[in-house]
């Protein structure tokens, strides 16, 4: 599907305009790589320019900027409101403020925001997209209870969290989500003083503890209640 990106690249602007590409995947070598890398070749380390040219494409519903040069221009330029449900700003340089932007988009169903500023001042962006089910915070900044005011308000099915989210009110909201299947603790800030507040969480199904610092003997004593704890990905 995103072979056609390299085609696009040259194309006039009359093409872009008449595309009906749905998505596109685009990260930096230094990122870490994607589980879809083999699928989005094409679009590794792209220029800035590059990321403008496809922000212009107008029937995305799915986009990945993981570890890309993104601001708040570049997110304005989307000319995909109406059709987008997957936003992917993992690892991305975007402000604070560049987040807010998410609010354009009310069909989000998917949003990744792993690595960057977000906080609780972000919130309310978030909650404007109603439905949204899939979320990733760890390695922002959002609070434990921006954390609660975000499951309160959102049907989440996959939730991602890290260390700065963790508290007994926080994992007591999102034990609450009738329809969570997976919950992933990640993160470096995930570390052996959590496993007591970890060990709280009462759909061990659902836990699923992932590239933390938590220590071997930790995850031992977590594996014994959670099947799922490991630090492999």
């Amino acid at each position: 599907m995103i072979t056609a990106y390299s085609t696009l690249k040259m194309a006039n602007q009359e093409s872009i305009a008449t595309s009906t590409l749905e998505s596109i995947g685009c990260w930096t070598e230094s990122s870490g790589g994607h589980t879809t890398r083999d699928t989005f070749d094409d679009c590794i380390n792209p220029s800035y320019d590059d990321l403008r040219h496809l922000a212009a494409l107008p029937c995305l519903k799915r986009v990945c900027f993981y570890g890309t040069p993104v601001d708040g221009n570049l997110l304005s330029s989307l000319t995909c409101d109406q059709t987008l449900t997957s936003l992917n700003l993992n690892c991305t340089s975007i402000t604070q403020s560049d987040v807010k932007i998410i609010a354009r988009f009310p069909k989000l169903e998917h949003v990744g925001l792993m690595g960057t500023p977000a906080d609780d001042d972000c919130l309310e962006s978030l909650l404007s997209c109603p439905e949204i089910t899939n979320l990733r915070i760890d390695g922002t900044n959002i609070t434990p209870d921006g954390t609660v005011r975000l499951v309160k308000k959102l049907d989440l099915n996959t939730f991602w969290i890290g260390g700065n989210q963790l508290s007994t009110e926080s994992l007591t909201a999102i034990s609450k989500l009738a329809g969570l299947r997976e919950f992933n603790v990640c993160g470096e800030s995930v570390v052996d003083a959590h496993i007591e507040l970890l060990l709280t969480f009462p759909k061990p199904e659902c836990l699923f503890i992932k590239n933390t610092c938590i220590s071997n003997s930790g995850l031992e004593r977590l594996a014994h209640v959670y099947p799922n704890a490991s630090n492999v990905e």
